[in-house]
């Protein structure tokens, strides 16, 4: 795997002599690559009646309700980082609790 050098800036291009502090934290990361999370394709369809609605959530087996403003087909499971948490080695690392106000 070839690893992408950040190029440094000339001297003179510089405000200071120094380094970013993270620079030396960063040599040999791997490349990340985000895919595309946007749909191929969207369609919009008009209800006459609840009815109707009704009728074509069952067809697609998923819950849409009046205030329903989109789903995905077949339905996407959606992830929620409120349950992960970071860990460092052996090491959980605890999240912070909200206070209450």
């Amino acid at each position: 795997m070839k690893i992408k050098t950040r190029k440094k800036a000339k001297k003179e291009d510089t405000f200071f002599d120094e380094t970013e502090w993270w620079e030396e934290h960063w040599q040999g990361m791997p490349d990340y690559t985000s895919e595309s999370q946007m749909p191929q394709t969207t369609l919009y369809i008009h209800f006459k009646n609840k009815e109707d609605r009704e009728r074509f959530a069952e067809l697609v087996g998923q819950k849409i309700g009046p205030r329903t403003k989109s789903i995905w087909y077949p339905e996407k499971e959606i992830i929620g980082f409120k349950d992960h948490a970071w860990v460092d080695g052996d090491r959980k690392i605890k999240r912070r609790r909200r206070r209450d106000k």
